[in-house]
């Protein structure tokens, strides 16, 4: 597997980037969830099996694992990802090129989209959230349920509060907190299989800090000061052309039915997979299942040329 790493400046910051692949194959920015994961555990888990028919162009967002970090006194939001995403593709010298997304990185992939649509030939989602209020949602409902199996009535009801909650700040910074309340058992929300802590796993053997790690935390934490994630695209989505492909774990709790029919009705150029026994990652559950939908939608982007 050809792999370049590389640093790109962008408004004093530099901003870590890999590329895997050879420079002829289709070219996708993968953009991360979280908000704060980095792009590590992506390539470690589908960097060899996506290479071999597409280059991948990943990146550590700003303030994230090993770019630099952020202070608590610099101004960041939103706009900055964006503006550090079209930095990179001016680099490559790119005019167009495709996103992939997961998680958090999906809805990043339709905002960057809606704001530049020349410059994006197709999009691929993984368990995607087009609206975090929506998926917060689903996912206190589920964190309920884990609360009172472990007679934790309490934090079971707060859950329910919180759903109920109409303020989408209170809500967002609330379910927050409930999520850290759950432990070890998080993890559950996420993961269909037996192997619920694989990320955590990941981190401990990475080659990565523990302070590279933790750099997140004011990433994410200024991205929910400003609230502009907040904002719903599920109606913005209709405004999209490029060809879509959403890929979802069957017992994936962030992409919610309503994300799916939004995406489903918001175009013609949609393409819908669901993989079962898997949760939020099935790019690492079920790896050539997944790599496989992505190949057989990047060959009917060449069909339609």
């Amino acid at each position: 597997m050809i792999k370049i790493t590389t640093y790109i400046m962008n408004q004093g910051k530099k901003i870590y980037v890999e590329a895997v692949g050879e420079e002829h194959l289709p070219t996708f920015l993968y953009l991360h969830g979280g908000p704060g994961t980095g792009c590590y555990d992506f390539l470690i888990t589908q960097g060899e099996l996506l290479s071999q028919f597409i280059r991948i162009i990943a990146i550590d967002q700003r303030g994230v694992l090993r770019s630099d970090a952020i202070t608590n006194e610099e101004s960041f939001g939103l706009m900055d990802i964006i503006s550090d995403c079209e930095v990179v593709r001016e680099h490559y010298n790119l005019q167009q090129w495709g996103l992939i997304g997961h998680s958090f990185g999906g809805y990043l992939a339709v905002k960057y989209t809606l704001l530049h649509p020349d410059r994006i030939h197709s999009i691929i989602l993984e368990c995607p959230t087009f609206d975090l209020v929506d998926s917060s949602r689903s996912l206190l409902n589920a964190s309920s349920r884990l609360f009172e199996q472990d007679n934790r009535v309490v934090e079971a009801e707060r859950c329910r509060e919180v759903i109920a909650l109409q303020d989408k700040y209170e809500l967002w910074h609330a379910s927050t907190q409930i999520l850290q309340q759950l432990g070890h058992r998080r993890d559950e929300l996420y993961v269909y299989g037996p192997d619920k802590h694989f990320f955590d796993q990941m981190i401990s053997a990475s080659p990565m800090s523990e302070e590279e790690w933790s750099r997140a935390s004011v990433h994410q934490s200024k991205l929910m000061a400003e609230g502009a994630i907040l904002e719903s695209l599920t109606q913005q989505l209709a405004q999209m052309d490029c060809p879509m492909l959403l890929i979802h774990g069957s017992s994936d709790l962030v992409t919610t039915d309503h994300q799916v029919n939004c995406f489903l009705h918001s175009g013609e150029k949609r393409t819908y997979v669901t993989i079962d026994e898997s949760g939020h990652f099935p790019r690492f559950e079920q790896k050539k299942k997944y790599a496989m939908e992505i190949q057989q939608f990047i060959m009917s982007l060449h069909e339609l040329k």
